[in-house]
């Protein structure tokens, strides 16, 4: 398949989806397209044409105050009428309309718990609510997902809910021919009287267990995807395309495995002496093996074909419980920046800001219930009424190189550490990382590199430093520390990579000895992992070396032997194994 085709299929694909969406608004929920505004922007204007007038478009704003999603406190006019008023969120603003979600990638688990108990709030099941006004109904929503490769996934609550997924960052508007629209409010009536046989039912369970598919809702938003593509087609039962296109749209995008597939038999037995002539045609008609055999091979001919290797790197990968590439979420209640977060009730007291709106909202509704306020006030404010702001935002991170500048092989592993520091760094201006060099020979540890983003002063740094002498392995892990630690103390999130064979011959004191520097080392090593900074430990020997290992185990590090690496392999384990965060 070309790549004009790729990106026809794929804009074929969201163009369908559109027009399933408008068919079964309630029942489908909406849909997450990968790919920039210039790609996704003709599939938001086709699904707002298909669901027809009165639908109104609305986007998220990025930066919104989570508590303005739902309904509040309308302080103005609480004031004014001298009795509670209340005023609509966001989210009952957008029922029934298409809500789009950009960079829903950066959504936060409470923001997308919001849209999806909003996607919940139904008090009538599909197809019928599908027959109510848009207006009483839950807001459609489109989640524009526009990280990169390196950013996690959405919130699986949200993705729970919505249908379909389909990735148009390859698409190019030049080769893309427009979709036909087919007749969406006449599939809307057709919908309710579609059959759903079991056999059917039956065929999408087993393709959803073939890819690995284990949420419920997957199998229950493609099974309403099979009755909204028979409605469009015109047919009163699904045909065996509407099952394809069910687990192709819904079940594909969710898949954990490649499809299983049975093995063959070592001698298979002989066809019968008196087999009829048009046995062997009868055999190998495609329409008479079962329905669920047919739905995942066609199925498993429209996968990715770097699916197994996208499902390998993402269970490799480390999970870290704070979303983001530069740095875990850090709360910033003295007003530091960053999105915002839910007022809490609290003294503005240490540098924190106090939220009026918040605190009118609290203290207006008890104006009739407390005594007359002072003059000049229109309301009373108490103690308990006060609420502070509250701000996310993300640590920057940084990635300490300490790299064993000693001995014979010295040059090679300085050679090696270059390498990937420029690699990495080559990368700043998007993943927002920030790189240091330590390097340690002799007797002492040196900074070479102070934490920068800079690919010229690093090149320029880089360029000339001596190698050979001894082993000071105990006051490299103590640099290396001390250097986290100022890191953490500047608010920034530090991951330690050290590159040795781990055989330190110089003690802590600078005298030597390897059994006191093997101490030192250990203790030293004791004292990194107590404090619990994310550690690497690249093992550069010749051969895996086991005191690299009881080192990596002393510190808490992540040991990765890599003999004879060269600069790629080192980069591409940093990357591989250091947590990579998004940027807020």
């Amino acid at each position: 398949m070309t790549a004009p085709d790729r990106t026809q299929h794929a804009f074929a694909d969201a163009s369908r989806a559109a027009d399933l969406i408008a068919v079964d608004p309630v029942g489908l929920g909406g849909l997450i397209l990968g790919g920039g505004r210039g790609a996704t922007d003709p599939i938001v204007e086709r699904l707002v044409a298909q669901l027809g007038p009165g639908v109104a478009l609305r986007r998220l704003p990025a930066s919104i105050d989570p508590g303005r999603l739902d309904a509040g406190l309308d302080v103005a006019a609480t004031l004014a009428a001298g009795r509670p008023v209340e005023r609509p969120g966001l989210l009952a603003e957008a029922a029934g309309s298409l809500l789009v979600v950009p960079s829903a990638e950066r959504l936060g688990t409470a923001m997308a718990g919001r849209l999806a108990a909003a996607l919940d709030r139904s008090d009538t099941a599909p197809p019928a609510a599908a027959r109510r006004p848009l207006q009483t109904l839950p807001p459609i929503v489109v989640a524009l997902d526009e990280g990169g490769p390196d950013d996690p996934p959405l919130p699986g609550a949200l993705t729970d809910r919505l249908a379909f997924r389909v990735d148009l960052s390859a698409v190019r508007l030049a080769d893309l021919v427009p979709e036909d629209e087919p007749d969406i409010e006449a599939a809307r009536a057709r919908l309710d009287a579609v059959e759903m046989p079991d056999p059917l039912l039956q065929a999408l369970a087993e393709a959803a267990i073939a890819l690995g598919v284990g949420s419920p809702r997957a199998l229950i938003l493609a099974a309403r995807t099979m009755r909204a593509s028979a409605a469009l087609a015109g047919r009163s039962v699904p045909a065996d395309e509407d099952v394809v296109a069910a687990a192709h749209l819904v079940l594909a995008p969710r898949a954990t495995r490649w499809p299983m597939q049975e093995p063959e038999a070592a001698d298979p037995p002989p066809p019968p002496a008196e087999a009829p002539d048009d046995a062997a045609e009868t055999d190998t008609d495609p329409s008479d093996r079962p329905l669920a055999d047919r739905v995942i091979e066609a199925t498993a001919a429209l996968l990715p074909p770097d699916l197994l290797a996208r499902l390998a790197t993402a269970r490799s990968a480390p999970r870290s419980a704070a979303d983001g590439r530069s740095g875990p979420d850090r709360r910033t209640p003295r007003g530091a920046g960053g999105r915002p977060l839910p007022s809490r009730p609290g003294r503005p007291t240490g540098g924190a800001r106090l939220d009026l709106l918040e605190t009118l909202r609290r203290a207006a509704p008890m104006k009739r219930l407390r005594a007359a306020p002072p003059p000049g006030m229109i309301v009373a404010v108490r103690p308990a009424d006060l609420a502070i702001r509250r701000h996310r935002r993300h640590a920057r991170s940084t990635t300490v190189f300490v790299v064993d500048a000693s001995g014979s092989s010295a040059l090679h592993r300085l050679a090696e550490a270059k390498g990937a520091v420029e690699i990495i760094l080559s990368d700043c201006y998007v993943r927002r990382d920030r790189v240091a060099l330590l390097i340690f020979r002799g007797r002492v540890c040196e900074t070479v590199l102070p934490p920068t983003g800079s690919l010229t002063q690093a090149r320029r740094r880089l360029a000339d430093m001596a190698a050979g002498g001894g082993t000071p392995l105990a006051a490299a892990i103590e640099a290396g520390l001390a250097l986290a630690l100022r890191l953490g103390r500047a608010d920034e999130a530090p991951n330690l990579v050290f590159l040795t064979d781990g055989q330190g011959n110089v003690a802590l004191d600078g005298t030597g000895g390897r059994v006191r520097a093997e101490t030192d080392a250990l203790a030293a090593a004791a004292r990194l992992r107590g404090h619990a900074v994310p550690t690497l430990m690249l093992d550069i020997s010749d051969r895996p070396n086991p005191r690299a290992g009881r080192l990596a185990e002393a510190m808490g590090a992540t040991y990765l032997p890599l003999p004879r690496a060269d600069a790629g392999v080192v980069a591409a384990a940093v990357r591989s194994r250091v947590p990579a965060r998004r940027a807020g």
